[in-house]
């Protein structure tokens, strides 16, 4: 699905999200700029894209062929957003995601705010842990976490309800080296192999509670 070419994803997008009922209609400004019309709240803007690894330069594009955007949709599922580009959104008052996100911001009555809320809950925590002074965003599922006095800590986000092995090896090729890898599905579990590849590579695998008591040691 990832394409050299990105204009396709507007009406791609445009074809999935008029179907709901929420939704009044769908308008094709750009090839990739929509503006979405909903019931209940006012109209927004949502451009689309279609990046294996989402950069700042492509954000700040699309940010300027047309009206304001509040939220950038990036539609292949197995993609990245870089640090870089992330900030690009936020410097821009918007929002980010998948397609997923697209349909939850829909429902929301400022798409410019919206959060994943699996992102939403892990900052909040950790911004709210007293060994934490601040958290800088590498990749969409990659922080480092800063401590007072302390190294930091790497840790990559990863919402499975079983990690495998694969799963840790996947993160290492798609974000570099990390040493905590925080398990965010709250149901989630690692099998042997999963924790044995994290070893070795010099990482551990963490529950919430587990991570938070990991912040408070060198």
């Amino acid at each position: 699905m990832i394409q050299r070419d990105p204009s396709w994803t507007g009406q791609w997008v445009a074809d999935r999200i008029c179907q709901r009922d929420d939704v009044k209609n769908v308008h094709l400004l750009r090839p990739q700029i929509l503006q979405i019309a909903r019931v209940d709240w006012e109209p927004f803007i949502a451009a689309t894209l279609a990046s294996a690894a989402v950069d700042r330069a492509t954000v700040e594009g699309l940010a300027t062929v047309g009206p304001e955007v509040d939220i950038f949709v990036n539609v292949p599922k197995e993609s990245i957003w870089t640090g870089d580009a992330i900030a690009a959104v936020e410097e821009n008052k918007a929002a980010f995601g998948g397609m997923a996100d697209l349909h939850r911001a829909i429902t929301e009555m400022t798409p410019s705010q919206y959060v994943n809320p699996e992102f939403g809950f892990v900052e909040r925590g950790l911004r709210q842990h007293t060994n934490v002074s601040g958290l800088r965003r590498l990749y969409d599922r990659k922080y480092a976490i800063e401590r007072p006095g302390l190294a930091d800590v790497s840790v990559v986000l990863l919402n499975e309800y079983e990690l495998t092995a694969d799963h840790v090896r996947t993160a290492r090729d798609r974000y570099g080296v990390f040493d905590s890898i925080l398990i965010t599905n709250p149901n989630g579990r690692s099998t042997g192999a999963a924790d044995a590849a994290a070893d070795s590579m010099g990482a551990r695998i963490y529950k919430w509670g587990e991570l938070l008591g990991r912040l408070n040691r060198t």
